[in-house]
């Protein structure tokens, strides 16, 4: 009885290590491939910086970290139904970033993508009626 009941509380610290060392080996893998996704993105590899954000899911503020990069690569200033999906979705980016490393960056483009956005309101609103 002592055999089998020290036998099964071995099983069972060796399967708590185990789950333990699989846990953290994750978290870690998962921080090193943020890493490199905000590397990417602070490299304007905005393409790259996505996928790498979008292989991380839900891993802290990947999900809109991936929207913004993907923003960027596809974003053309010189689109008008560009300017107007940036300009819907860098607002919704800048709700729902909670993070501080691209803030600026971010509120940059909110600047920048208003600006284009103000200016195409104002041509649409000179043009004359045909």
């Amino acid at each position: 009885m002592k055999k089998t009941t020290a036998v099964f509380i071995t099983l069972i610290a060796a399967l708590t290590a185990l789950i333990c060392i699989c846990s953290l080996s994750r978290t870690v893998g998962d921080s090193i491939c943020y890493e490199k996704a905000a590397t990417l993105l602070e490299q304007h590899d905005y393409e790259n910086a996505a996928e790498e954000f979008a292989r991380l899911g839900v891993y802290r503020d990947s999900e809109v970290l991936c929207k913004y990069a993907r923003l960027r690569a596809s974003f053309d200033e010189g689109s008008d139904s560009s300017i107007y999906r940036a300009y819907s979705l860098i607002k919704n980016i800048d709700r729902e970033y909670t993070g501080t490393r691209f803030v600026s960056d971010i509120s940059g483009d909110i600047a920048f993508i208003s600006g284009l956005y103000r200016t195409l309101g104002e041509n649409m609103a000179a043009k004359p009626e045909l």
